[in-house]
């Protein structure tokens, strides 16, 4: 799967880097679609790795064409795969919004969840929650902000 339209479905900031997940064509996947979670062979993945070349950041609903070059699954990361960011840059290719966004999101639950959340067999699935909390804190003396959310 060399450069493939990927629907970002999830951004993620982590202590060094980032992390991000979509869903791609592919007629062999679950509805049509494939989870993918660009990684780079060194290294976690930066900002600047899902920027296309004006400098947009990949956002959540965006078609980004990556340059995905195989398969590196490492339990229960299965859905990884090696991203060249270097010699082809991200680039927005369109975007979901309004109904279509929640059109395509209704459409494409996991019909699994379980695999991911009780037998952790992979590490990626859409889920509509009954609810979702979420925690923000703002440390007044170090300026550092904390968000978490769940559900």
């Amino acid at each position: 799967m060399p450069v493939s339209p990927v629907l970002i479905l999830a951004m993620t900031k982590m202590k060094s880097g980032i992390c991000t997940a979509g869903l791609t064509p592919d007629p062999a996947g679950a509805n049509g679609l494939r989870w993918v979670r660009p990684v780079k062979d060194f290294d976690t993945l930066l900002p600047g790795d899902m920027a296309d070349a004006d400098g947009h950041l990949a956002a959540c609903g965006e078609w980004m064409e990556l340059n995905l070059l195989r398969p590196r699954p490492r339990a229960p990361h299965v859905e990884d795969w090696l991203m060249d960011c270097v010699r082809r840059r991200p680039r927005v290719v369109g975007r979901l919004a309004g109904s279509e966004w929640a059109q395509f999101l209704a459409a494409n639950l996991d019909p699994d969840p379980g695999e991911v959340l009780e037998r952790h067999g992979r590490s990626l699935c859409l889920v509509r929650p009954e609810t979702v909390w979420a925690h923000f804190f703002l440390d007044g003396y170090s300026g550092k902000y904390e968000a978490r959310m769940g559900f």
